[in-house]
């Protein structure tokens, strides 16, 4: 047995023996024990910082006895059992996780995703949706908790549970950006839409198989024909709960779970209607009536197709559909290594197709020349706005701006983002362009909705003077 002063812990718990280590976290630790009834639990131990307020600690205990009184019956939150506070201490005692391997480690959702199993889109969004019944009990008795993320998924008996509520807290206590950096939202509140966001990127885990760290990214797999259309799904689903704007994400888990149903219906339709195809087409023939055909197959075909189709703009070869709007003022692009190329010298260097476009997406992978450059696309031409990254941050720029003018409320505005590339590091930008608004986006991203654009105008890109980088995969889709 590990070294550790049971004589102190026996009068806390009635009893119970502390059999070994489970493992340590951030703020305590978690062992196996016996209960006076023989049954195994989870001891959970977490020091009293005497630096720090008691009514903290005291809060903590307030949301572990709500847990342990009132939510007793959530089957997707660890049951709490015992609750108690020291002078040294808060402790509880609590369900069991399932242990595997060899060491008989605590089964996380997290050591399920590394070993390479692979939820299904269906599994995930069922597990997703009992463990968004979970946080909803939590958001109905006034608390959030805080710390969402694989690590703190327990398999318990077979049935994955929301476990660690070593940060759990009152909604109306004023809180900081406390929990794991990849699952904590980039600016807003840490309240119940905070939970959902990292709820979004606990999904995006299992589906993918990614680190948090790596969103929006998607693997290969998903993006074989046969799963386009059950991906398009998972992605709006997931984007949508990790919207950095709070007020875009899900405002309640009833609104969440609502979504995750509708997603998880249309997937397995389109699923039924897939395998339905393929068993036709391996059949040698293509049974429709004249009648039926134009009812069947275009329903098939807006399942199976999704989105409309992305329009190269660059050939990676020539200049040919592109021009300079000023090339006396403006200094020179070249292709080189298949990709559009901006020199770093003093001139402003902006690039424009000569063809006009209308509401749609606007995409562009691009690469700095060196570290906190100012380098983006333009939209609208003429007369239209830039969307860069400027330095340290990102910028929206309506109608140009003079590089020791202040920020100016309409015009242009700056806001955070993703972390900026360095010098040969790239990023994808892109901005989708409607009447009413025009939404920017980082690596698919969500920053800021600025305003819209009027129909059938130019795209570009844009080099701050000093500047240079490249700029390749430049691509369009048509919203009309």
């Amino acid at each position: 047995m590990d070294d550790m002063n049971t004589s102190r812990l026996e009068p806390l718990l009635g009893g119970p023996i502390p059999v070994r280590l489970l493992g340590r976290g951030a703020i305590g630790e978690v062992w196996l024990a016996h209960d006076t009834a023989g049954r195994e639990v989870a001891l959970k131990r977490i020091p009293i910082d005497h630096h720090q307020s008691r009514s903290r600690h005291e809060r903590e205990l307030a949301a572990l006895q709500l847990l342990a009184n009132q939510l007793d019956e959530q089957s997707s939150l660890v049951h709490i059992f015992h609750v108690g506070i020291t002078d040294d201490e808060l402790w509880y005692t609590m369900e069991l996780a399932d242990l595997v391997g060899e060491s008989a480690d605590v089964l996380t959702l997290e050591k399920a995703i590394a070993s390479a199993v692979r939820f299904s889109a269906s599994n995930a969004l069922d597990v997703v949706e009992h463990l968004l019944e979970g946080v909803c009990g939590l958001h109905g008795a006034g608390v959030v908790h805080r710390d969402i993320k694989p690590t703190n998924i327990l398999s318990v008996n077979g049935e994955w549970k929301l476990g660690d509520i070593g940060l759990l807290a009152e909604e109306r206590t004023e809180m900081t950006a406390v929990g794991t950096p990849d699952f904590i939202p980039p600016w807003g509140p840490i309240d119940r839409r905070a939970d959902l966001y990292a709820m979004g990127r606990v999904l995006y885990c299992m589906v993918t198989g990614l680190p948090a760290r790596s969103f929006p990214t998607l693997p290969d797999e998903l993006l074989i024909p046969e799963r386009q259309y059950e991906t398009k799904l998972l992605n709006g689903l997931i984007v949508r709960a990790c919207d950095p704007d709070p007020d875009q994400r899900f405002q309640t888990t009833e609104e969440f779970i609502s979504e995750v149903r509708v997603t998880r219906n249309k997937i397995e339709l389109g699923e039924r209607l897939w395998t339905r195809r393929r068993a036709i087409i391996a059949g040698g023939s293509l049974i429709v009536t004249a009648a039926a055909a134009p009812v069947i197959w275009p329903r098939i075909r807006r399942l199976l197709q999704g989105s409309p189709e992305w329009i190269s703009l660059f050939d990676g070869r020539s200049l040919e559909g592109w021009y300079m709007p000023s090339p006396k003022e403006h200094g020179p692009w070249l292709v080189q290594d298949g990709q559009l190329v901006a020199q770093r010298n003093s001139h402003f260097k902006s690039f424009h197709t000569r063809q006009k476009y209308s509401f749609g997406r606007f995409r562009v992978r691009v690469t700095p020349s060196h570290d906190r450059a100012r380098i983006g696309i333009t939209y609208g031409h003429p007369g239209g706005s830039q969307f860069l990254f400027y330095e340290d941050k990102y910028v929206w720029i309506g109608s140009g701006k003079g590089p020791d003018l202040p920020e100016e409320a309409g015009r242009w505005r700056s806001f955070p983002g993703p972390m900026m590339p360095s010098a040969g590091q790239y990023i994808t930008m892109e901005v989708e362009m409607s009447s009413m608004k025009s939404r920017l986006f980082v690596n698919g991203e969500l920053l800021q909705e600025v305003d819209g654009v009027s129909d059938g105008r130019e795209l570009g890109l844009h080099v701050w003077g000093g500047d240079g980088g490249r700029f390749q995969d430049i691509e369009y889709q048509s919203l009309t």
